[in-house]
């Protein structure tokens, strides 16, 4: 924030330049400002920052223990080289030049490479973009989608930084390999997979300049048009520098809160613990209150269940009813029937209507009563019982038998109006309900009675449990502290966020900028002379001296024959079986004359082509993008498969699950092949690189499995010009365990099995593991790397394992 109140007390508006190193970043600028000031290098040069401002020629060097040292005039340009690189003692070298398209409040800068292998290139970069006002990401046309460049522009997208991608060497674009209407939408895809927002995207060629698809004209008018006029956007890229810096600040405290948290997560994993213990403790305790609560929790659920059925049972409906009024209605005094005999014939119409009512409500009580309370009661687990017989017999009991006796002892036979019928009725309801509700009652205090050695041992066990929970829980007190000591901070920067201006009225005031004259002039620096052409000591490469190879097939197939029959004698041994059989396997391989020989490297190294040259036609699929996601042997014909036959194998049900498994673990879920399909996942829950990553290639997984008409486990056979669709497309990819191509060309013949790898460092963090599992059954093996490109980190990493 210091950094920020300084800048905006200067005014000015910076652009710097940054992205792979040597991906031509100093071309472009060096090609902007009208003279070769900046040292190119298929190597990195840069160590430090070069800030380039408008003004008298002068050099400035910053040097960390000593005051800066000044040039005006003439600059060393002998020395610029040197001190560029000489990140440990320089920290920035400021060149001015009369370059009045920058004018008195703009200056570029010119940063290190972000993906050297010098870790202190990448951090002088970073640092510097705190306050830079606009960054141009220069990024090679063959590594646009490599996770260096993906994840440096996640990460200023979030931290709301004014990007313009330039995509240089656009001169390698083959239209033949791919349309560049199809590779310009495969990149703004990517882009948008990864919510990565920017201002400009341009393609540029500066080794051909009259390429059709150059955009360089169309960037430098922009951008020294904005550079210009940026006097009038200070104030809103002011205010976008201080959004970005809360956004960044709100993403560093979610990133502590998490990394403390997976940190604590772990330490429990290593002492044995499983990440669902953590919720165990709330379960076991909310377990334990329930237990001690029994008898609360049993009345509670009768009340619940049955209370309500006792309230609102309806025993006299309208029929029932009906039949009640009749009957009350014969015991009337003035009610007779017939002529002769009348009495008798009376008293037997009143036991006729009496017995119908009988009949009526017996069937009620049955269906609406009893029928409930002893569904709710057949529920009860009779294992837990101790006193099953009583249970039963109680339960036995509960049915209800309505008898004459009840409604006649009830009756007053000088009431017959309407609201006395109701009053009876509701009287007989309340008498059945009643005897019924004590013989339910009675039955759960047996119930209850018979569970208690139960529910006696069940607490023993649960407090055996949460003795051994306590220390699973004070790393759920631990884990929930971390959350509160962040949340407080948290919800400080959202709230600030939150205040700031939308970027609106930012946006129009940099378009206008944009389109802006500018003056300009040529040949405003004088003398530039670099004293060599490259940094690299051509005198002091070593030529490789041919020797000759003394090899005898003899002696070494009786070699190999002592070492397989001593190795043969312990096969039935456990002790180191995995490399006893991986160098049968090897022996085998040479006996038959077998060998397979791997390609390795970054995507887009060429790996593809190198095979295709080797084998002597277009055998596999060529690609600016990460094309290659399985692995693909290329080898000889047999009886079986014929010359250009290709058999893509799937994975089976259980080699993907446990890949599903594997992959889930990483971040911290349980998924299975079974599961993936019900998992909704929310991709803001996930918030490093490498855990989108991870749930991206469950999601591609999800959807193919969903999607594709495949059957797993199974083998399909395909045209090679088929083969680029199923092995390029990561959705179908994810899915194949391997692909065979039965190609007869004079090196295959030699019975020699080329294997083609996915390429490290592209998106697709799969790729890279892949390429390690081929490495271990490789009899040699061809790295290839870019020459513009080869010294990035991830050559050093996938060498480094090799080294392993």
């Amino acid at each position: 924030m210091v950094k920020l109140h300084e800048k905006k007390s200067t005014g000015m508006f910076e652009v710097a330049f940054c992205g792979h190193f040597s991906a031509g970043k100093s071309t472009i600028l060096n090609t902007l400002l009208g003279a070769e000031v900046l040292p190119t290098s298929p190597i990195p040069t840069s160590a430090n920052i070069i800030e380039i401002k408008n003004g008298l020629q002068g050099l400035t060097v910053h040097a960390k223990e000593s005051q800066p040292k000044v040039w005006q005039g003439e600059i060393p340009w002998t020395k610029v080289r040197e001190w560029g690189m000489n990140g440990g003692e320089i920290t920035k070298m400021t060149i001015t030049a009369p370059l009045p398209f920058l004018g008195e409040h703009s200056c570029i800068l010119d940063t290190p490479g972000v993906d050297s292998t010098d870790e202190t290139h990448e951090a002088v970069t970073v640092e510097q973009l705190y306050t830079t006002d606009a960054i141009v990401y220069v990024m090679d046309y063959n590594h646009v989608q490599s996770e260096t460049n993906l994840y440096f522009l996640k990460q200023l997208t979030l931290e709301k930084k004014l990007i313009y991608i330039v995509i240089n060497q656009i001169d390698k674009h083959n239209e033949a390999e791919i349309p560049f209407s199809l590779f310009k939408k495969s990149i703004e895809e990517v882009f948008a997979r990864w919510d990565i927002k920017y201002f400009g995207l341009y393609f540029t060629s500066m080794k051909n300049t009259e390429h059709p698809l150059n955009q360089f004209s169309l960037l430098e008018k922009q951008l020294k048009g904005l550079l210009f006029q940026s006097k009038q956007v200070t104030e809103g890229s002011q205010l976008r520098l201080e959004h970005g810096f809360y956004q960044a600040v709100l993403h560093r405290l979610q990133d502590e809160q998490q990394e403390m948290t997976l940190e604590l997560i772990s330490e429990m994993k290593e002492k044995g613990y499983d990440i669902e213990q953590l919720s165990e403790g709330e379960k076991l305790t909310s377990q334990m209150i329930s237990l001690r609560n029994f008898e609360e929790e049993l009345w509670g659920q009768f009340d619940q269940e049955l209370g309500t059925l006792f309230k609102n049972v309806t025993l006299f409906p309208a029929i029932t009813t009906d039949l009640a009024r009749d009957w009350i209605e014969s015991l009337q005094p003035g009610f007779k029937v017939g002529l002769l005999f009348s009495k008798k014939k009376t008293l037997e119409e009143q036991e006729r209507r009496l017995q119908k009512l009988v009949n009526e409500l017996q069937d009620k009580v049955k269906s609406q009563l009893v029928f409930h309370v002893q569904s709710y009661f057949q529920k009860v687990d009779r294992t837990q019982l101790s006193n099953v017989d009583a249970f039963e017999e109680a339960y036995s009991n509960l049915p209800y038998f309505v008898t004459k006796e009840l409604l006649k002892e009830r009756v007053l036979t000088a009431h017959a109006s309407r609201e006395y019928v109701f009053t009876f009725t509701g009287e007989i309801t309340n008498t059945i309900i009643k005897e019924v509700k004590a013989k339910a009652k009675a039955l759960v205090d047996i119930q209850i009675s018979g569970i208690k050695p139960y529910i006696n041992e069940e607490i023993k066990k649960l407090e055996n449990k949460l003795a051994k929970n306590k220390e699973i829980q004070e790393y759920n007190i631990r884990i929930e502290n971390v959350k509160e000591s962040y949340q407080e901070l948290l919800e400080k920067v959202q709230k600030r966020l939150e205040q700031l201006p939308l970027d609106r009225k930012f946006y129009e005031q940099l378009n206008q900028a944009m389109q802006g004259t500018y003056p300009d002039r040529k040949n405003a620096f004088t003398k530039v002379i670099f004293e060599n052409d490259s940094v690299i000591n051509t005198e002091t490469i070593i030529k490789n001296k041919e020797v000759a190879i003394s090899f005898s097939e003899d002696d070494t197939a009786r070699w190999l024959e002592n070492i397989k029959n001593t190795l043969l004698k312990f096969q039935k041994t456990s002790l180191l079986a995995q490399e006893r059989d991986h160098l049968l396997e090897r022996i085998g391989r040479y006996e038959k004359q077998n060998y397979i020989v791997s390609l390795f490297g970054a995507f887009s190294a060429g790996k593809s082509s190198f095979a295709n040259a080797l084998l002597g036609d277009n055998v596999l699929p060529v690609s600016p993008h990460p094309t290659t996601a399985t692995v693909s042997t290329v080898q000889k014909s047999t009886a079986e498969h014929p010359h250009g036959t290709v058999v893509v194998t799937l994975k089976s049900q259980q080699s993907l699950n446990e890949e599903i498994v594997t992959v889930a673990e990483q971040i911290d879920l349980k998924l299975t092949l079974k599961t993936l399909h019900t998992w909704k996942p929310s991709m803001k829950d996930f918030i490093s690189s490498w855990q989108k990553t991870y749930a991206e290639y469950l999601v591609t997984i999800q959807t193919s499995t969903e999607e594709s008409e495949w059957t797993l486990g199974t083998d399909l056979y395909v045209s090679l010009e088929e083969l680029q669709g199923f092995v390029a497309d990561e959705s179908k990819a994810c899915l194949i365990e391997k692909v065979h191509i039965y190609y007869d060309a004079p090196i295959t013949l030699k019975g020699i099995v080329l294997v083609d790898t996915p390429g490290v460092n592209s998106i697709h963090g799969r790729h890279t593991n892949v390429a390690f599992q081929q490495m271990r059954s490789s009899d040699a093996i061809f790295y290839l790397t870019y020459y513009n490109h080869a010294f990035s980190k991830a050559d050093q990493y996938f060498l480094q394992q090799w080294r392993k």
